[in-house]
């Protein structure tokens, strides 16, 4: 009678502290879900870069290709923008509601058109 009591008080003590360490299992699984999801949502919220390019060293006219175009347009404009003969200005420019499947496939010419003040007053994309 002695054997079963002792080993029905066994039992119970290993369920018990197998149920405790599977819960605290659990437990610290959510709690570091938790906090890489909240990582996540506060590098998100801080990171506010969508797309770069690079800005070569010469500003002046060149060949880019159709991707750095897009690039470029993926951001609020400073200058008006003409793209084969569409021009964009600033004040009705958002990029986040601009198509960017209209820009063709290709390699585009860079014009910078300047004022007789000699500052930059249009930059002139047209399709080579």
């Amino acid at each position: 009678m002695e054997n079963g009591i002792v080993e029905w008080i066994q039992t119970a003590f290993f369920a018990f502290v197998f149920a405790f360490a599977l819960g605290y299992m659990i437990s610290s699984v959510r709690t570091e879900l938790t906090l890489i999801s909240k990582t996540k949502e506060i590098s998100e919220s801080t990171n506010k870069v969508m797309y770069e390019h690079s800005v070569p060293d010469n500003l002046s006219n060149g060949i880019i290709s159709r991707n750095e175009l897009v690039s470029r347009m993926m951001h609020n404009l400073e200058y008006p923008v003409t793209i084969n003969g569409l021009t964009f200005l600033p004040e009705n420019y958002h990029y986040i509601n601009f198509d960017y499947s209209t820009i063709a496939d290709g390699e585009y010419q860079v014009t910078n058109v300047y004022d007789t003040k000699g500052n930059l007053s249009l930059i002139r994309f047209d399709k080579i």
